[in-house]
């Protein structure tokens, strides 16, 4: 794996999940849902969505150690 997918996710977090950690925190999950599905629409469209599942399925298809690495 390149280390250039670490550094994809890293920025990821930083850029898009970190700033509203505090308010996942502070708020019920409810309602934290039509921001959570924004998020995960941005994982998808920036190519880092289930990095788990095999390609077939819609993943990466990163192996564990990869996983690892990205998690």
């Amino acid at each position: 794996m390149d280390s250039s997918l670490v550094a994809e996710f890293r920025a990821f977090v930083e850029a898009e999940l970190v700033p509203v950690e505090r308010e996942f925190l502070s708020r019920s999950f409810k309602e934290m849902l039509p921001k959570l599905a924004v998020l995960r629409e941005r994982a998808k469209h920036a190519g880092l969505w289930a990095p788990h599942l095999s390609k077939a399925d819609g993943g990466l298809g990163l192996t564990l150690p990869e996983f690892a690495l990205v998690s």
